[in-house]
């Protein structure tokens, strides 16, 4: 398996909802070609300009699985609105080299603000 990870410092103090990077994770697996002769496949997440920013890059699998990948990237978009509302932004397209380029941007004043409330809810049910 090719797949690079990257992360900056900064990102390991944020609480973000892990299922996002699982959902990611998992659709980069199922759908793409991460043998070492189809290229560089690779996971970054870092800030820029006050949000965070996940990005995944990975060749399609010339023969694509009978399911389709509309679902997990739903999945993605319901968990980012449900817990940041319009603070967030997703978009994916295949390149010209039959890639898929996904980028999530989520402001971190929602991701601080999704942390506070989570803290404050785990508090009144204890």
């Amino acid at each position: 398996m090719n797949l690079e990870l990257a992360y900056a410092p900064d990102t390991t103090e944020l609480s973000f909802i892990p299922l996002v990077l699982i959902t990611v994770l998992e659709n980069m697996i199922k759908h793409g070609d991460l043998s070492g002769s189809a290229g560089h496949s690779s996971l970054d997440i870092f800030i820029d300009d006050n949000n965070l920013i996940i990005a995944s890059r990975n060749k399609i699998l010339s023969t694509p699985p009978s399911y389709g990948l509309s679902s997990g990237l739903d999945n993605i978009k319901n968990r980012l609105a449900f817990a940041y509302g319009n603070d967030y932004s997703l978009e994916h397209f295949i390149d010209e080299d039959n890639y898929f380029e996904l980028t999530i941007k989520v402001r971190i004043t929602a991701i601080k603000q999704n942390q506070i409330s989570s803290e404050i809810s785990s508090m009144v049910s204890n």
